[in-house]
């Protein structure tokens, strides 16, 4: 499926393009908001390179990954990256990422970016399970996914190296309650 748009109340998700490009320079570059993100922050080759391979990725006709741009819906701002990663189509499951820019949290951006997608990868893909990892001690990203109706299931050991330390991660999810046994969209 593309062009994926999303849109919320407040945000809209959308395709990345080249245009982004200093706008992800800033997410990625914000030591705040990668703290607890398996990636140091990148510079602008990097971000470019990163930039391509996310697009070239979204256009595949096999498509399995939807990196979509965390835009403000009043001055289009892009804020942050949501992204679905499939992993089995068989088994209908996906992880979820997200980066929020550190200017724009405890403002509800980040539970509107995880609901609209998570609700995409349900209605529009076909999934059954949607997971994410969480660093253990990323407090803030563990409440806004329990308060988007993750359940913890439990902890990953030693999960993330994050600079020069092992972390563990707490692996949460949300179901599907739906019955759909059709083949799920892979396109």
């Amino acid at each position: 499926m593309y062009p994926v748009l999303i849109e919320g109340p407040r945000i809209s998700l959308r395709e990345l393009d080249a245009a982004d490009t200093a706008a992800v320079l800033a997410a990625t570059a914000d030591t705040e908001a990668t703290r607890h993100l398996p990636f140091q922050p990148m510079d602008d080759v990097e971000v470019e390179i990163y930039l391509t391979e996310l697009i070239d990725a979204a256009t595949d006709p096999e498509r399995f990954l939807y990196p979509l741009a965390i835009v403000r819906s009043e001055d289009n701002q892009l804020m942050g990256l949501a992204q679905l990663g499939i992993e089995s189509f068989l088994h209908r499951r996906a992880e979820l990422g997200y980066l929020l820019g550190s200017p724009y949290w405890g403002q509800g951006f980040g539970g509107e970016a995880v609901n609209l997608i998570t609700d995409f990868g349900f209605d529009h893909l076909g999934l059954k399970r949607i997971y994410a990892v969480a660093a253990a001690r990323n407090e803030a990203s563990r409440r806004l996914l329990e308060a988007q109706g993750f359940d913890k299931e439990g902890t990953l050991r030693d999960h993330l190296l994050l600079g020069n330390a092992w972390v563990d991660g707490d692996i949460f999810a949300r179901v599907s309650q739906g019955t759909n046994t059709e083949e799920p969209a892979t396109t």
